[in-house]
């Protein structure tokens, strides 16, 4: 480990830095953005959590929140807003990521009794419709200038 990490810190920074990947969320056309990551969030079937419980561990520890804030700002944050897109792409980052991290926080990790029999459609619709407009907000603001 010290040799190709130099530290634990370092191992941990690697293998965080690996799991904090957009690829998947984004791999789909800008206009069905919404759809697709509800898709992907509301899978109940995978039993991968993905980076969001490691990132609230490490935030909770002194020794590891700012190289975890650090990746998040790195491999998130500043991917997604670039990918976004105009002069308000890291708040609306912010703002989907807030989205996504509460739609996952309380379907998957702290799963409220209302969805125990599922996320009913509605919920789903309205999930994606909100990720869709901070999406087109972007595309809007950006093309008004």
């Amino acid at each position: 480990m010290q040799r190709y990490f130099s530290s634990k810190l370092g191992l941990f920074e690697a293998a965080l830095a690996e799991t904090l990947r957009l690829d998947e969320l984004l791999a789909a056309p800008r206009e069905r953005i919404g759809e697709h990551i509800v898709a992907l969030l509301a899978d109940d079937k995978s039993e991968e959590l993905g980076p969001l419980p490691m990132l609230l561990m490490a935030v909770a520890d002194p020794v590891t929140r700012p190289v975890a804030l650090q990746q998040l700002e790195a491999s998130i944050m500043h991917p997604l807003a670039h990918w976004i897109g105009g002069p308000q792409g890291d708040i609306l980052a912010a703002r989907m990521s807030m989205l996504c991290s509460g739609f996952f926080t309380y379907t998957r990790l702290l799963p409220v009794k209302a969805f125990s029999n599922g996320i009913d459609q509605e919920t789903l619709r309205l999930f994606a419709r909100g990720i869709q407009k901070i999406v087109d907000e972007g595309i809007t603001i950006d093309s008004d200038l």
